[in-house]
């Protein structure tokens, strides 16, 4: 799974702004962008990719955790179910994908003017990285389409709002 949410985490990063080139220099994000991901409808600021290790959770809960910063894309893998295929040799899964968007919407909350502008612009995110996922193939990796089987927003305390959207795919391996 490791190879897939790296190209996840390069497909997502599409929403980040790069405007001094750092991510292209770093392998982040290619030279140059296949079409599809030239023209992202949103660009976010200071955005952080990472796999999904309960951040939340432990921020919810007030436990020593690793740090998370905002705004942030959370990748995981909750579950892959198995069954063998062809003498056993093989195994096809049905794998669950996660993604969580969240920010820090605490301002947007203190203050009145422009949070309109700032919802709207959380939800064009969220469609956004639907966008960059939704019906995607990895094949040459043994992932195939990602549909996407629910979405979900909810707010955490101390002013987060998490947009989670879960994907499935059949994976062989």
């Amino acid at each position: 799974m490791t190879e897939l949410y790296e190209r996840i985490a390069k497909r997502i990063a599409v929403l980040s702004e790069d405007p001094d080139g750092t991510l292209k220099g770093a392998g982040i994000l290619p030279a140059k962008l296949p079409m599809e991901l030239e023209a992202a409808p949103v660009k976010l600021a200071n955005l952080v990719i990472d796999q999904d290790w309960g951040q939340l959770e432990a921020l919810v809960q007030g436990l020593d955790q690793y740090p998370v910063t905002f705004p942030c894309v959370l990748v995981g893998f909750p579950e892959i179910t198995w069954e063998n295929m062809a003498g056993e040799t093989v195994q096809k899964g049905q794998l669950m994908l996660r993604t969580v968007l969240a920010f820090d919407v605490w301002e947007d909350t203190r203050l009145s003017a422009g949070r309109e502008a700032a919802v709207g612009e959380r939800w064009a995110a969220a469609k956004a990285l639907n966008g960059l996922l939704h019906g995607k193939d990895f094949r040459e990796i043994g992932v195939e389409r990602l549909v996407r089987t629910q979405s979900r927003q909810y707010a955490l305390p101390g002013g987060i709002a998490v947009y989670e959207t879960t994907y499935r795919a059949t994976v062989w391996e």
